[in-house]
């Protein structure tokens, strides 16, 4: 999941959701969210929340970019590229699905360094791209955007 900005707030329900059926005792699979923003002290949605899953579930983990906290900017495609073998081993041997929500600009961004992360040293570019397609096809991979 990559959530940037308001962005975060459906992932917020996802994860509601998964801990609600690990509180039964129900086996659930992993969630890594992308979340960035300017800010921590600024617009950090939710911020107390995801640390307090990230210590509390086992199967979530966050990585957040933070593009104004530091001297370098941070964004979301950053993180999800230093954890591209992760995110590869999820998508495309796991089965997990791939859900975008913020800007146009940032989930395209985001598209090209999932189809990067699976050209790698899986497969050519075009291998990746038609990978990516089925995943849409089978309502794998997901997109809310705005301008």
């Amino acid at each position: 999941m990559v959530g940037a900005g308001s962005g975060i707030a459906p992932f917020r329900a996802f994860v509601q959701e998964r801990a609600g059926v690990a509180a039964e005792d129900f086996t659930v699979g992993p969630m890594l969210l992308f979340f960035s923003c300017r800010s921590t002290s600024k617009d950090f949605l939710y911020a107390d929340e995801w640390e307090n899953c990230n210590r509390v579930h086992r199967f979530f983990n966050i990585d957040c970019a933070f593009s104004r906290d530091g001297e370098r900017k941070v964004y979301v495609q950053d993180r999800l590229r230093e954890r591209s073998r992760e995110v590869r081993r999820l998508v495309v041997e796991q089965g997990a699905a791939f859900y975008i929500c913020g800007s146009t600009k940032m989930a395209k961004d985001v598209k090209k360094v999932l189809i990067g992360s699976l050209t790698d040293s899986m497969w050519d570019k075009e291998k990746a791209i038609q990978y990516v397609n089925q995943m849409k096809k089978e309502h794998l991979f997901q997109e809310d955007t705005w301008t």
